[in-house]
């Protein structure tokens, strides 16, 4: 089973684009926290979001905002321009919930809209 469960705060407001078959993507870090006195430690970890939930953390979350991530990890790699490779490791949103913040000019609905895994992969060209 791959699941991923952070608290933290967001580092920066979702970014957001829409992908080639126009799904929307947004993305950050969450700031996570661990250990105590000199052994504190915070990790930044990317998140990112497809679909209705992107387009929930575009309206509702803001920089600084603490919140709760469950999602599933998912790694990767891509080359530089100069040959190097840089692996990557991102923790996938399946919910999203802003724990406290200043809120927006919109209230958070009670529940968050999701997009199902049949959605995503009927866009999916392969």
């Amino acid at each position: 089973m791959n699941l991923a469960v952070i608290t933290g705060r967001t580092t920066k407001d979702f970014e957001t684009y829409t992908s080639k078959t126009g799904t929307m993507i947004a993305k950050t870090n969450v700031a996570v926290d661990s250990g105590f006195g000199d052994n504190k430690r915070t990790d930044f970890i990317p998140v990112t979001a497809f679909g209705k939930t992107a387009e929930f953390c575009s309206q509702f979350i803001n920089k600084g905002d603490l919140v709760e991530v469950r999602g599933h990890i998912v790694t990767g790699s891509y080359k530089k321009t100069d040959g190097t490779v840089v692996y990557t490791t991102d923790v996938n949103v399946d919910d999203i919930k802003k724990l406290q913040g200043k809120p927006k000019d919109k209230e958070i609905p009670a529940t968050m809209p999701q997009t199902s895994f049949e959605e995503l992969n009927e866009q999916i060209p392969f």
